[in-house]
């Protein structure tokens, strides 16, 4: 069966959660994906390119794509996921992040596409 993979075009801020903005950071099974070079990246009201691919998806796997923010003395703090099924090539999609806290206010969306591995 043949492998797909994921790319990540952008990732939209909506609303964010911090003062000074939050401190993203995303995860699929527990492994960081993004940033590669950095702990997190940090994210207020925008749009941001970020043209990352992650490989090696089953055809009709279920992907959780966490949002996490980034904490220097507690804990990070697990904001909430948007999930994707990896059916076929296509896409571009755009999904909101579903809420890890409905009281919280940061609000996320992804844009994504399954593409086949290179």
């Amino acid at each position: 069966m043949e492998a797909l993979s994921i790319r990540i075009i952008n990732i939209h801020c909506y609303f964010y959660e911090e003062n000074d903005g939050d401190e993203v950071f995303l995860v699929i099974n527990k492994k960081k994906i993004w940033p590669v070079d950095e702990k997190w990246y940090r994210m207020k009201a925008e749009s941001l390119e970020v043209d990352h691919v992650i490989d090696g998806f089953k055809v009709n796997e279920k992907v959780d794509l966490e949002v996490w923010d980034y904490d220097y003395l507690s804990p990070n703090d697990y904001m909430g996921k948007i999930t994707m099924l990896i059916d076929k090539p296509g896409g571009p999609y755009t999904t909101d992040m579903q809420l890890a806290d409905p009281k919280q206010i940061a609000r996320y969306s992804i844009t994504w596409e399954i593409i086949k591995p290179k």
